[in-house]
Order: structure tokens, then C-alpha cells, then sequence
């Protein structure tokens, strides 16, 4: 059977619901937004969309193609995926300068 198949019908928000029931948390992993229809149908059971980029994979134009695509009260957070460990490491050397405002 076609997946879409399987979420365009009343078996997908029966099964959201008892999931629901049994969890405090409930993830669900879609296909990225715009390959497939599968991320409508699943949206529209979820309570909340989170958008996983890859900072050297990720095209702007798609990414900023996705966002307009989840729904505003349903959107959580985009948060980076492969992000090499130097890039998070906080710098402790003298000529690293921060900004922030009003100071």
C-alpha cells in the first residue's frame, strides 16, 4: 500500500490518537517537506513541526520554501544537524569579540 494511502485515512488519527493516550511525547520522522505529500497529511494530526537542517546540505531557498509551508502555531524550532563540535565550542581567547545590545 502507498504511504499516502495509509495517512489519508481514518487508521492515521486513530492510531495518533491512542499514541497520544499511552505517551507524554509522541515524534514522528517525515520525509523532508516539499519531496513527498506525506508531510501534510502528517501534519495535520502533529502538534508541532520541527525542521532539521544541515548547515553544508540544506539549500536556503528550500529551507525557506519549508518554513512557509508549516504551519505558524505549529512551527517549534530549526535546529542544525552535522554541525562540526568546533563550531559550538564557546572561544575563551583574547581576541574574540562578542555584541550584544545595549551594552
Amino acid at each position: 500500500m502507498h504511504p499516502v494511502a495509509l495517512l489519508n485515512g481514518p487508521p492515521w488519527p486513530a492510531l495518533c490518537a491512542k499514541l497520544r493516550g499511552m505517551f507524554r511525547y509522541v515524534v514522528i520522522d517525515s520525509p523532508p517537506i516539499a519531496a513527498v505529500a506525506d508531510f501534510d497529511l502528517i501534519q495535520e494530526t502533529c502538534d508541532g513541526a520541527i525542521l532539521v537542517v544541515r548547515p553544508d546540505h540544506t539549500a536556503r531557498a528550500l529551507l525557506q520554501k519549508s518554513l512557509e509551508m508549516v504551519a505558524k502555531a505549529k512551527f517549534l524550532d530549526v535546529p542544525p544537524n552535522c554541525v562540526p563540535e568546533w563550531a559550538l565550542a564557546k572561544r575563551s581567547s583574547a581576541d574574540y569579540y562578542y555584541y550584544s545590545e545595549g551594552r
